[in-house]
């Protein structure tokens, strides 16, 4: 039996597409936060250097401290058992100060970018589900921020990012994936400006909404995670996006990854035992530093060292192409072989026109053959006779021409009806099958000549 078919083309997305839009990357958030300090909080600028000390930190590395700080200050045990004196329970207070400027400062930041290098660069990535002609396009990011989900709307796309509206908010509730009709999904591993949470639950607001909120009074705490730190990593919605991240790469055909630098060994992990679980997994790496970032991993990956808004969709990605038009018309065969044949066409569809695309015209000639097929086998005259045209007419621009091509070209004339072409190519394919050792498929041709040339005697 062929497995259900999950027709998805899975993106992963790290900072490397934020930067051009003018968000900062991790290592860049840390000296413009600290500037910001100075400025607006210079009593609190030497503990701020103290946590870093001097060190070469990223945005994440700095939240992890703070939080590690900032949770003293909330556990009763520790408030109870060491009596902290006047100037640490300050310093726990700058630390929470501190973190809350922090969180506060990322969202400013990730809430103002250029939309229209946004526009571009997302253009690019939804522009691969098209090229590709996915049903769906699922991505995966590491980002805080909201660019590829606004361009969706923009362009009027239907997404979701795991959430559903209950009463006057948006709750997270990973059912949402499930839903049909989304045809773009977004998963946040690491969070969003746009989540926080509210009692029990992670609710998601946009920007105008916030200021809504926190104008009447609500504090609301936006939900951020940074690697391996903390029990959040162990609860909804995060566990379960690393987990929904697991079983999409242990069954998909390629992961484009953009922009990522792969500095989180938890991610890394993830990706290493997906490439062990699925042996078919493509993970191709597109960033200017792709060479670099290959070179420390202990999973094989493929690259293309240039940044996503420099590259032509049909010439760097031609191979892929190439590769998913095979894979569609072999999976359309098998749905065939099964009397799956609604799903064989649709499938077979896709590969003729990717083929096509391609200028691979053996292929497209093998996958009209099977969409002629699966009509025939419904009793539907009109669409196999058009199908087994668009073949013939692909055979034909085959420059060397096999035993398999001639003897599916012979198919695809008998569905028309000419039987004088039918015998012709079945001679060619008998005469070429028999040079190239296929005795099998030699005899199969022979075996038909003969039947039709008695149905001519007749």
């Amino acid at each position: 039996m062929v497995e259900k078919y999950d027709d998805s083309l899975v993106i992963f997305t790290g900072a490397g597409i934020s930067k051009p839009v003018g968000i900062p990357d991790m290592y860049e958030f840390v000296p413009a936060f600290v500037s910001k300090i100075e400025k607006e909080l210079p009593d609190r600028k030497s503990l701020l250097d103290d946590l870093i000390n001097n060190e070469l930190v990223d945005l994440e590395e700095l939240l992890k401290r703070l939080s590690t700080m900032s949770d003293l200050l909330k556990d009763e045990t520790y408030v109870r058992l060491m009596k902290p004196a006047t100037t640490e329970k300050e310093v726990l207070s700058g630390i929470q100060l501190l973190k809350e400027k922090l969180l506060d400062f990322v969202y400013e930041k990730c809430s103002a970018f250029d939309e229209k290098i946004a526009d571009e660069i997302c253009g690019k990535i939804l522009g691969l589900k098209d090229s590709f002609l996915f049903d769906r396009l699922k991505i995966f990011t590491t980002n805080y921020d909201i660019c590829t989900e606004s361009v969706c709307e923009k362009q009027n796309h239907a997404v979701t990012t795991g959430f559903k509206t209950r009463g006057t908010f948006s709750i997270w509730d990973r059912t949402a994936f499930k839903d049909p009709s989304y045809v773009i999904h977004i998963y946040k591993l690491h969070g969003s400006i746009t989540w926080f949470k509210y009692g029990d639950k992670i609710v998601q607001m946009p920007p105008i909404e916030r200021r809504l909120a926190t104008l009447q009074g609500e504090k609301l705490e936006v939900q951020m995670l940074y690697p391996l730190t903390g029990k959040e990593v162990f609860k909804p919605p995060f566990h379960e996006l690393s987990y929904i991240l697991q079983k999409t790469l242990e069954s998909c055909f390629i992961c484009i990854v953009i922009g990522y630098s792969f500095r989180d060994e938890a991610m890394n992990s993830i990706f290493s035992n997906a490439k062990k679980e699925n042996k078919n997994l493509k993970i191709l790496l597109i960033d200017p530093n792709a060479e670099k970032i290959s070179a420390r991993l202990d999973f094989k990956i493929e690259i293309i060292p240039e940044a996503i808004e420099n590259l032509d969709l049909k010439e760097d990605f031609s191979d892929i192409l190439q590769g998913r038009s095979a894979k569609l018309t072999e999976l359309a065969f098998s749905l065939r072989d099964e009397e799956a044949f609604d799903e064989s066409i649709h499938i077979g569809k896709k590969a003729l026109e990717l083929a096509n695309s391609m200028g691979d015209f053996e292929l497209a000639g093998r996958s009209a053959t099977c969409v002629s097929d699966c009509f025939n086998h419904k009793d539907d005259a009109e669409n196999s006779k058009n199908y087994a045209r668009k073949a013939i007419e692909a055979y034909d621009k085959v420059e060397e021409k096999d035993g398999l091509v001639f003897f599916n070209s012979a198919v695809c004339h008998n569905r028309l009806g000419d039987l004088g072409e039918v015998i012709k190519y079945y001679k060619k394919a008998e005469e070429e099958c028999s040079k190239e050792g296929r005795k099998d498929l030699a005899e199969e041709a022979r075996a038909r000549i003969e039947r039709l040339g008695k149905l001519l005697e007749k």
